[in-house]
């Protein structure tokens, strides 16, 4: 592993966290702000495509207003510059709706997540020449295209036939669908997430049935030793069973550690990244972790227990446990083939000594314990008799008098330390809020993609209905029948839709592998999230549209062809 030592400001320390618990440090560059920020721009962006492709659109009926000003000496810049302004109007607009709207939802933001927004924001002169930046970027970026296209008419054939012609049809199916590309991106990834989110709480609250206490005892401060706390837990007729560990499970503590195969392979580029656990007896019952292969720890063994660093040895392996997946890593054909086996870790150059012969003694089923394992996928279990975290399993129909006689318990062997307690479920929930809290994100930020694009959609679908009426018209004379036309019409609004999703797969991939990669446990990534995410846009825009598409495949011809 690589460390860099370095000073963080107190006012950053927060973030740092969060994006320490969120990436694991993937990288330097990829952060909570940064990815914020790129989701708050992909929505801009659509918001920008939308009003492109609706101002484009209507930009058909004013053609008659652009001929007459150019009829009267307007210049093109001065047309341009008009409906850029007015592009402005709008982006102002929102722009002072938004602002109310944070004023409005701050009170919820402070009461939900502790973040009081305004009072840090908005005195900020950085904060107000960036929405400045933002108003002008969204209004060139937003009005340039209908600028373009309506300044550009002709005034004789505006004036002469009272509107302009509208942009080439496929320029509407092209910003259609590059809405669609990133409406569907957060869709597949509010999929992904919320599937990883709810394997993690079915994983987590599968475990047992009984629930499982964790106690903080320092023994230098408590001076209560581990083995006198877990002899008086199991003299507590509500105790089912008790266990210790180095390390809480689903807390953010990380100990990642080196194994090889073999003595000739252990360096530390050879190595394969695990979880190290120290636990001590009876800890593979109280957390639901079946044996596979082999035998458990056993307190009246000497060898199993882990000497201090300074005594090993290569003459005297150490023995430890793995789960399912490390056999898997390791190339091992079976569970059953690792019993007994060898593995190495490497030791410090610097310390002269060969790689340390570790004997695999049992292999445990894979059981989720912890969010994070930077890199690491499985776990190395070694055991030991001191811990600063003891584990009690009280029974469910009696846990209130548990809990009243484990405080007892407490008080008497140390009475001037207060005792420090907690379900392993409560441990499990607030570290998971913030996983929580991403999905969340990723459901609003998506639901408000689909939102303005079906808006535009349906726009579009209107404007292109009625373009198509005097097509439709010829196509039902020559004996095109209503359904034939309502599916034609379908089936030409949801081509961009479709190719959108198409595009949208390889990113959403890249991206969710890359979340996905922040957990030790986690889904498997298949196709079933971009199918899912192809069908309910689908059925979506066909929603959006259908009424226009039955609209228009009702026509009656003569209606529409008696002018010709």
């Amino acid at each position: 592993m690589r460390f860099e030592v370095g000073a963080i400001p107190l006012s950053g320390l927060a973030v740092t966290d969060l994006n320490s618990e969120l990436f694991g440090g993937a990288s330097e560059y990829v952060s909570v702000a940064t990815i914020l920020m790129l989701l708050g721009g992909l929505i801009l962006a659509v918001a920008c495509i939308n009003y492109a492709n609706l101002a484009t659109a209507r930009a058909a009926g004013r053609g008659r207003d652009v001929g007459l000003r150019k009829v009267v000496g307007a210049k093109r810049h001065q047309i341009m510059l008009q409906y850029s302004f007015e592009a402005g109007l709008l982006v102002f607009s929102g722009a002072v709706l938004a602002i109310l709207c944070l004023a409005a939802i701050a009170p919820v933001l402070d009461a939900t997540v502790d973040m009081n927004v305004i009072p840090v924001v908005l005195p900020l002169g950085r904060f107000w020449l960036f929405v400045l930046f933002t108003l002008v970027a969204v209004t060139l970026a937003a009005g340039a295209y209908p600028a373009l296209v309506l300044s550009g008419s002709r005034p004789i054939e505006t004036l002469r036939l009272g509107r302009r012609r509208a942009a080439p049809p496929f320029v509407a199916a092209l910003l259609v669908g590059t809405q669609f590309v990133a409406a569907s991106f957060l869709l597949i990834m509010v999929i992904v997430v919320s599937a990883q989110n709810g394997e993690l709480r079915r994983a987590a609250f599968g475990m047992n049935v009984d629930p499982l206490l964790v106690i903080d005892n320092a023994s230098p401060l408590t001076g209560v030793s581990t083995e006198t706390l877990l002899d008086e837990l199991r003299r507590l007729p509500q105790i089912r069973a008790v266990t210790a560990t180095s390390s809480i499970p689903w807390s953010g503590s990380v100990n990642v550690g080196a194994v090889s195969r073999s003595a000739e392979a252990a360096g530390i580029e050879n190595a394969r990244a695990v979880f190290f656990n120290h636990v001590g007896a009876d800890f593979f019952s109280v957390f639901g972790l079946s044996v596979l292969a082999g035998r458990v720890f056993d307190r009246e063994r000497g060898e199993d227990v882990m000497p201090e660093f300074q005594e090993w040895s290569a003459d005297h392996p150490l023995h430890a446990m793995l789960d399912r997946t490390f056999v898997e890593e390791l190339g091992f054909e079976s569970p059953e083939a690792a019993v007994d086996q060898l593995v190495y870790f490497p030791m410090p150059e610097e310390t002269g000594k060969p790689p340390q012969p570790v004997r695999l003694i049992g292999v445990v089923e894979d059981r989720p314990l912890h969010f994070q394992g930077a890199g690491a996928n499985g776990n190395f279990f070694v055991f030991g008799d001191v811990f600063e975290f003891q584990v009690a399993q009280i029974a469910r129909d009696d846990v209130p008098s548990a809990l009243n006689a484990i405080d007892e318990m407490w008080q008497r062997l140390s009475p001037l330390m207060p005792r420090s307690r907690r379900f392993l479920d409560d441990i499990f929930n607030e570290n998971y809020e913030t996983f929580g809290r991403v999905n969340q994100i990723f459901v609003v930020l998506a639901t408000t993609a689909f939102l303005i694009s079906l808006v535009g959609l349906f726009a579009i679908a209107m404007q292109l209905a009625n373009r198509r009426l005097h097509e439709i018209g010829v196509r039902k004379t020559l004996g095109a029948t209503t359904r034939q036309v309502i599916w034609m019409l379908l089936r030409d609004f949801t081509k961009p839709v479709i190719i959108a999703n198409i595009i949208a797969w390889p990113l959403a991939y890249f991206a969710a592998r890359f979340y996905l990669n922040v957990f030790m446990h986690r889904i498997s990534l298949t196709i079933w999230p971009f199918l899912l995410s192809m069908v309910l846009t689908a059925a979506v825009a066909w929603l959006a549209v259908a009424g226009q598409a039955y609209r228009a495949g009702r026509v009656q011809p003569a209606r529409v062809l008696r002018t010709e």
